[in-house]
């Protein structure tokens, strides 16, 4: 039983980050990408269903929540509770891949800025552009981007009501 629980939060986990690859369009040819689209790309050809490929993402990783929920809390809940459910937990578990690519971001400009690594370059291409946004009303200060701390806030923010729809839901 857990074996499938773990097997199913990993898909789904797989799934976001290659969301997250998509919306944000990071280097195809960084070999961490290569390596996701190499394992996702056979789950998404089998299960997609929708023209679109980020919502054909979004679809296949709710689809899996969604059989999770039913295999443990199907008896309990309308299929459209469990529904709304499985997205909002897919909906929440993205912003909290944001906000730890985020923090990433951070301490990788403090402890190895410039690396070459490609899980350093692809942290850090994803956090620019997460925070170039909001680097475009609020400068850095003499040298301290402040910028990430506004995101982090606002990251939180969406989880945390996000999280209060999902509790109200069961």
């Amino acid at each position: 039983m857990e074996i499938l629980n773990l097997i199913i939060e990993l898909i789904v986990y797989g799934l976001m980050l290659y969301f997250i690859f998509n919306l944000f369009k990071v280097d195809y040819y960084n070999p961490v990408v290569a390596g996701f689209t190499k394992i996702i790309s056979p789950i998404l050809s089998f299960l997609s269903f929708f023209p679109n490929k980020l919502v054909s993402i979004v679809f296949v990783a709710i689809a899996f929540k969604f059989l999770l929920y039913e295999y443990y809390d199907g008896s309990r809940f309308s299929y459209i509770i469990l529904a709304l459910v499985a997205g909002l937990d897919v909906v929440r578990l993205f912003f909290n891949l944001i906000l730890f690519i985020v923090i990433g971001g951070v301490i990788l400009s403090w402890v190895a800025p410039g690396s070459e690594h490609p899980i350093n370059k692809l942290i850090e291409e994803i956090s620019f552009k997460v925070l170039m946004p909001i680097r475009r009303f609020i400068p850095s200060m003499g040298g301290l981007d402040i910028s990430p701390i506004f995101v982090l806030i606002f990251l939180q923010q969406l989880d945390y009501f996000f999280y209060a729809i999902r509790m109200s839901l069961l």
